[in-house]
């Protein structure tokens, strides 16, 4: 893939994820004055973003990896490399939150519960979330 076509589709895919994090911001009580008006644009934001991605990770599939155990582990790195930092952040911002405002975190899963801990293996192979069952992480909803 050229660089300049590159650039453009990450440009796209970063304000498909400015949408959807400005849905998911509002949705979370933080500003009530916009939702009906924002609440749209995570819709729309999630599809523009998943089909760009799928495009990208096509053209970086066929061009960098030519197997599938290469592609896996590439693909991992980097999915990884956001999400367990993200898992990290929303455990100490719960367990500082729930020490700080309890009435706000009663009803998300406690970050010291004994479930919190057995979910990690789920989370982190990406299989909290299935046909069967789905589980939170936390108080990170959009996670």
């Amino acid at each position: 893939m050229e660089r300049t076509a590159s650039l453009n589709l990450d440009l796209a895919r970063w304000l498909a994820a400015v949408a959807v994090f400005s849905t998911h911001f509002v949705q979370q009580g933080t500003d009530g004055t916009h939702r009906a008006e924002i609440e749209p644009l995570g819709r729309l934001g999630v599809v523009f973003f998943f089909v760009l991605s799928g495009y990208v990770i096509s053209a970086t599939a066929r061009e960098k990896h030519p197997d599938m155990v290469s592609y896996t582990a590439a693909r991992l790195g980097r999915l990884h490399s956001v999400f367990i930092p993200a898992m990290v952040l929303t455990w100490i911002a719960d367990l500082i939150g729930a020490q700080l405002a309890p009435e706000i975190y009663s009803h998300f899963p406690s970050p010291t519960s004994a479930k919190t801990g057995l979910s990690i293996p789920l989370m982190i192979s990406f299989l909290y979330e299935n046909s069967i069952f789905s589980i939170r992480w936390l108080s990170n909803s959009p996670m």
